[in-house]
């Protein structure tokens, strides 16, 4: 029930604009180690955005992924003779299995509002100066729930959605 009670509120929210770039900002500061950064925020647009539905299928090809290749690993190191790394494989095989049965329960509960919107992808340039330096931020990306927590900032685009799992309610919970 408190899964739902954070779904609901998490989905009922709306950010500005303002929200979300001061949130920035503050994450920002935050990476860079300096309490006292100042952040700037040249240009900021949001790019995209992903459903409850479109992450947990996210999670799932990823975890997908881990099996295939944790697969031939397991096939190579067998037939290499390295019974004890053919171990480990097949230990996180099975670790990936039970995360992708929990992923499709989760999928199951939360039916209903799979459509909604979870976090905003947004591209963004500034700068964070620090007491010994300047960080030039031309090109990055960030990944932002309604409620204006910021999920990731990345320079890379390949990487900002490495970390949003977290927007799933009840996903965290999965590794502990």
């Amino acid at each position: 029930m408190a899964i739902i009670s954070a779904l609901v509120l998490l989905l009922g929210c709306g950010g500005t604009g303002n929200d979300f770039e001061s949130a920035l900002k503050a994450k920002i500061a935050e990476q860079t180690g300096d309490p006292g950064a100042r952040v700037r925020i040249f240009k900021m647009e949001q790019t995209g955005q992903s459903t409850l539905g479109e992450e947990l299928q996210r999670r799932k090809d990823v975890f997908q992924l881990q099996m295939k290749q944790n697969g031939r690993l397991y096939e190579e190191y067998m037939s290499k003779g390295k019974p004890r790394n053919a171990m480990l494989k097949l230990e996180a095989i099975d670790k990936a299995q039970r995360v992708l049965v929990q992923l499709d329960s989760l999928e199951e509960e939360y039916g209903d509002v799979l459509d909604s919107v979870i976090f905003y992808d947004y591209r963004f340039s500034g700068e964070a100066v620090t007491k010994d330096s300047r960080f030039d931020l031309s090109e990055a990306y960030a990944a932002i729930t309604p409620d204006g927590k910021v999920l990731s900032v990345s320079t890379d685009v390949k990487d900002i959605h490495k970390s949003t799992g977290r927007a799933i309610p009840g996903y965290v919970d999965l590794f502990e």
